[in-house]
């Protein structure tokens, strides 16, 4: 039986070894080997060596072989040589792994969880355990091992899965070799209903990841939105439209957008700068070097945007809080500064206009200086409590 994943808790590597110790118990008669094939990984890199002290503890180190991380193509051949894989995994939204092994032809054991219930259809492409008690997961792995009509059947449905994911692709060339003669028959044949849930395997188990992903992330964001108390609306499609409070821009809008891989992040910075294009995209690119997370962009008209994407696994409410913080500290920040450098001969033009009439300069004050150093002038700005 053979294990295939990242050593890390979540995968959850130790629980078949320990079925595996237990069903060797049970039936000492029976020639059980485990292979692992993987290196730690996330929390696993913490006690890297954990699970071969953990084969000793168990008595068990002589029946089992630990391989390092493998290339698709080797992985293939381990799938075919194995008699079954198990995935005992805590959580799996897609169940990649037991797919690949079933498109192999090798039945699978797997935990009821996440996509690999969709992933194992159980009884004819494997066997799905619910939870993670060792009993069950022993008997699982024995059923399999010492049944010797079991395995077979199932090897032979999960040679159906592989023959069909595969002639999906590769239906076309068949088409054309068989073209001279009569098609040749299918080696497993298997009803309608079976065939059509096992095409929709990958198209359903992408399906369920794809939701569990989004509906995970915006909870996480929604609960960190109130926690923080920013004001924000949440639309269809998983967006949510923040209104980030600042000082220099009064408020930046900010789209957070859910999508299958992680989360974007987009804020809407200035509009178009009247002149001096150059100035401010230079600005912008120094800026760039010191962001975190988001970087300054141009959408097609020339306004400008601060972007940034999160990864699935990076999204956390800690995270996030950053993120958001370097959006308003950028926007707060540079939003004068642009200003200044693309907009002078307006903020020029507006600054005459108000002095001639005797109107608050109070807005415009981050700019006395530039308006001083075009005009050699100072001025002095009224005193807005005689208004």
């Amino acid at each position: 039986m053979t294990f295939v994943g990242r050593i890390q808790p979540l995968k959850a590597p130790d629980v078949l070894l320990r079925a595996a110790a237990k069903a060797i118990a049970d039936a000492p008669d029976v020639p059980l080997r485990v292979l692992v094939v993987g290196g730690p990984s996330g929390s696993g890199l913490e006690q890297p060596d954990s699970l071969i002290e953990l084969t000793r503890d168990l008595g068990i180190a002589a029946q089992v072989t630990f391989m390092p991380p493998q290339p698709s193509d080797r992985l293939a051949q381990v799938y075919r040589a194995s008699d079954l894989v198990a995935v005992p995994s805590y959580s799996e939204s897609f169940g990649l792994v037991a797919i690949e092994a079933q498109a192999c032809g090798t039945p699978v054991v797997a935990a009821d969880v996440g996509g690999l219930g969709v992933a194992v259809r159980g009884g004819e492409t494997g066997v799905l355990v619910a939870g993670h008690r060792i009993d069950d997961w022993a008997a699982a792995l024995g059923s399999l091992v010492s049944d010797p009509g079991s395995s077979p059947h199932m090897r032979s449905c999960a040679e159906a899965c592989r023959e069909l994911l595969v002639g999906a692709h590769r239906g076309g060339a068949a088409r054309e070799l068989s073209a001279g003669g009569d098609a040749p028959e299918p080696r497993v044949r298997f009803d309608g209903a079976f065939a059509a849930q096992t095409a929709r395997i990958v198209e359903v188990a992408s399906y369920e990841r794809s939701e569990g992903v989004s509906e995970r992330l915006s909870e996480l964001i929604e609960a960190t939105l109130r926690d923080r108390e920013l004001e924000f609306s949440r639309k269809e499609g998983g967006h949510f439209v923040v209104e980030l409070p600042g000082e220099n821009k009064l408020k930046t809008t900010t789209l957070l957008t859910v999508g299958t891989h992680g989360l974007r992040v987009e804020a809407f910075v200035c509009r178009k700068p009247d002149e001096n294009f150059e100035g401010v995209y230079k600005y912008l690119l120094r800026r760039n070097r010191r962001l975190y997370g988001v970087a300054y962009t141009l959408d097609k008209i020339g306004d400008i945007y601060l972007v940034g994407r999160i990864s699935e696994h990076s999204v956390t409410a800690e995270e996030l809080d950053v993120v958001l913080g370097q959006v308003l500290e950028a926007a707060d920040y540079d939003f004068n500064i642009i200003l200044g450098i693309g907009f002078i001969t307006s903020i020029k033009r507006e600054w005459e206009w108000r002095v001639s009439r005797g109107e608050s300069l109070r807005n415009l004050e981050p700019f006395r200086h530039l308006i001083e150093q075009e005009t050699g002038t100072d001025f002095e700005p009224p005193n807005d409590d005689d208004k």
